[in-house]
């Protein structure tokens, strides 16, 4: 019993040309005419970034509210979460633009940028809420009075560990 199939005619990646092959047992059927063909075709990464380079850009203000949830509420962020943060994620476009916290961009697409050194907060105190009459700008204090006020403060949700880093900070500075 021979390990060939029968004769197949098929279309070169690289050229197009007609050339014929045999399936053999075991392997995939013939991509290319020649080492030449082969060698000439570009790399997976290669036709990858081709077409990510021919796709139109959607906006980043487009893509954004595609990912809102809108209700009578809280407008849920229905895209990334970050797994540290719990807050929602975006990219802002190219890969060296780097995330955006959906929160943050909200408020800019409704009021402009965020001036430095300030926070955007939650009235609703949902970190994947981004309906911008739910947030505010405030300071680093700002942040601690709100989150303090709101019980989630780590001396009020975890005051052991609190006072064993603080023990450790000490421990650490005397002996340095």
């Amino acid at each position: 019993m021979s390990c060939y199939g029968p004769i197949l005619d098929v279309s070169c990646l690289q050229c197009g040309g007609s050339f014929n092959t045999r399936r053999r047992s075991g392997r995939e059927l013939a991509r290319f005419c020649s080492n030449a063909c082969r060698s000439r075709y570009p790399s997976t990464r290669e036709r990858v970034a081709a077409t990510l380079r021919s796709r139109p850009k959607v906006p980043l203000d487009v893509r954004f509210w595609r990912r809102v949830e809108k209700g009578d509420g809280c407008w849920r962020w229905g895209g990334t979460i970050h797994e540290a943060t719990g807050y929602g994620v975006i990219g802002r476009g190219a890969t060296e633009e780097g995330l955006a916290y959906a929160h943050r961009l909200s408020w800019e697409f409704e009021n402009g940028e965020i001036p430095d050194g300030l926070y955007v907060l939650h009235k609703c105190d949902n970190r994947w809420c981004v309906r911008p009459s739910h947030l505010f700008l405030g300071s680093h204090l700002d942040n601690i009075a709100d989150s303090y006020a709101k019980g989630r403060h780590m001396m009020q949700v975890n005051p052991e560990r609190v006072r064993a880093g603080l023990r450790a900070y000490h421990a650490a500075r005397r002996s340095a």
